[in-house]
């Protein structure tokens, strides 16, 4: 599962693990660096590969970065 929780530091996008417990789909991030309550879950996919948000062949770098997380 990849995301952004605004508890990591330095802000970044994040990634945890989804497991199946008593019959629903429990997120945890094994890191201990964000909360559930505090995850803003961006996709999920098998592995890091299936969700990146990003794939680039030799040098990049990120200018300008902005997360918005609205409810509902």
């Amino acid at each position: 599962v990849s995301g952004y929780s605004p508890g990591v530091n330095p802000p970044d996008f994040h990634a945890c693990a989804e497991v199946w417990l008593d019959g629903g789909w429990q997120l945890v991030d094994p890191t201990g660096m964000s909360t559930p309550d505090s995850f803003a879950m961006i996709a999920a996919g098998r592995d890091a590969g299936d969700v990146a948000f990003m794939e680039t062949a030799g040098w990049a770098s990120v200018v300008w970065q902005e997360v918005r997380v609205g409810l509902g």
